[in-house]
């Protein structure tokens, strides 16, 4: 487009070693995902326990989760008017 085709070695040599560790690093990366996917770093952690849950035990669980995040609302509803009262 420029018609500027008198470029420099070292500009050559620059823009292909940018260029070689660019898809260097895109290699490295599906290398590194295929391990981990094969190894199970990419798995959640407790993968092999909720694989084998039953509705109902899926419903307990939803169930403990919902007291337990209500417990911690109550918590910091609780810490928030002992702070007011401390305040005032």
């Amino acid at each position: 487009q420029t018609g500027n085709y008198n470029v420099s070695t070292r500009t050559k040599v620059w823009h292909r070693t940018v260029g070689a560790l660019g898809l260097s690093l895109r290699v490295a990366e599906r290398v590194g995902e295929v391990l981990a996917n094969i190894t199970g770093l990419n798995s959640n952690r407790f993968n092999y326990i909720t694989d084998h849950m039953t509705e109902e035990e899926w419903a307990a669980a939803r169930r403990r989760a919902e007291e337990a995040r209500l417990k911690r609302k109550e918590k910091r509803e609780r810490k928030k008017v002992a702070k007011e009262k401390h305040t005032i």
